[in-house]
């Protein structure tokens, strides 16, 4: 369906254009796309335009709310890649304008996923005290990619781990208690340290730095 353009002007702050048509059956409707389209669409203005421009102007509209909502969740809190295009497909966002709005926001280095894994990371083992199984878990569920996860990993050091399995044994007496016992009690306490993404390895050496 063909409409005509009858304003173009831009948004009073600074953040898109407006783009006003009005349809042959009276229908009107304003599409809010990027600044930088205005001079584009500033030339049309008065002018008819076909369906497909119709249809080109409604997926700039979309593109625009998309990057809006995606700088909006970034305020909330640091997002991978993978996680911000999940909380933008949840809100109902095409695959076509996640895809442009993830690059956007990255483009203007708003994702910086290697430094949020390496804090990521830096979070589990000093606060949470877990092991690296663990850790890659968590990793992956908040859209880390390997690369990003398998680097930041990289960089902590294994006595790192060992401490971090000392101090889950501290804070839990249970475990210690276990650990002390026999048999049966010492394989539950493993088992529930290998949970928390620790090796046996680790666990012996922890018990040794324990004692």
């Amino acid at each position: 369906m063909t409409a005509r353009i009858t304003e173009v002007s831009l948004v009073s702050d600074g953040s898109g254009a407006n783009v006003s048509l009005v349809f042959p059956e009276g229908e009107k409707r304003v599409y809010t796309v990027s600044e930088s389209c205005y001079e584009d669409w500033k030339k049309a203005e008065g002018k008819t335009i076909s369906e497909e421009e119709v249809a080109s102007l409604e997926s700039l509209s979309e593109y625009r709310k998309a990057f809006i909502k995606a700088l909006q969740l970034l305020e909330y809190g640091e997002l991978t890649e993978k996680g911000l295009a999940f909380k933008l497909r949840a809100r109902g966002f095409s695959s076509e304008s996640i895809e442009t709005a993830v690059a956007q926001v990255k483009a203007k280095g708003l994702i910086r996923e290697e430094d949020f894994a390496d804090r990521a990371v830096r979070y589990y083992v000093e606060k949470k005290n877990y092991g690296r199984a663990r850790i890659m878990a968590e990793m992956f569920k908040k859209g880390f990619s390997k690369d990003s996860v398998d680097s930041a990993l990289g960089k902590v050091a294994d006595e790192e781990i060992v401490e971090a399995c000392r101090k889950q044994i501290c804070r839990n007496r249970s475990l210690a208690i276990k650990l002390a016992g026999d048999a049966a009690n010492r394989n539950k306490a493993y088992a529930a340290l290998i949970r928390q993404g620790f090796t046996v390895s680790e666990i012996k050496e922890a018990e040794k730095t324990e004692s």
